[in-house]
């Protein structure tokens, strides 16, 4: 346990305090990944939506959103960047608008590596393939 408490229903407060103390080193981390995403899909020549991390907000993350139509329904990748333990995460998924199936091919992982940045953009590759 990262508290060092015995106690194991205290490590969720312990992690909520220090994120509550650190919100630096999470707008960094986010903001840093979220650069990276942003070059990646501009230079591919994607079109999407972002929203920043929040400066007051010590749970921060940013979200890019891209669309597009597959017949006559709505596609969306909706990616969100998060911090976890310094390191940039991210939870992807894909959404078919107003489908009663939703939620489709999921996605989460730790972008902090070369590798793990490539499967990433493989992902986003074959959602705009799709």
């Amino acid at each position: 346990m990262n508290s060092g408490s015995p106690e194991p229903a205290n490590e969720l407060s312990f992690i909520l305090n220090m994120k509550r103390e650190q919100t630096s080193n999470v707008i960094e981390v986010v903001s840093e990944a979220s650069r990276w995403i942003k070059a990646q899909l501009s230079g591919a020549g994607v079109e999407f939506a972002y929203t920043p991390c929040e400066a007051d907000n010590p749970s921060t993350f940013a979200t890019f959103s891209v669309s597009k139509e597959q017949g006559n329904n709505l596609i969306v990748l909706d990616l969100k960047v998060a911090e976890i333990n310094s390191k940039p995460y991210v939870f992807a998924q894909v959404l078919q608008v107003g489908a009663i199936q939703g939620q489709l091919f999921p996605y989460f992982a730790d972008i902090s590596s070369s590798a793990a940045k490539q499967s990433l953009m493989h992902y986003i590759a074959d959602f705009i393939l799709l």
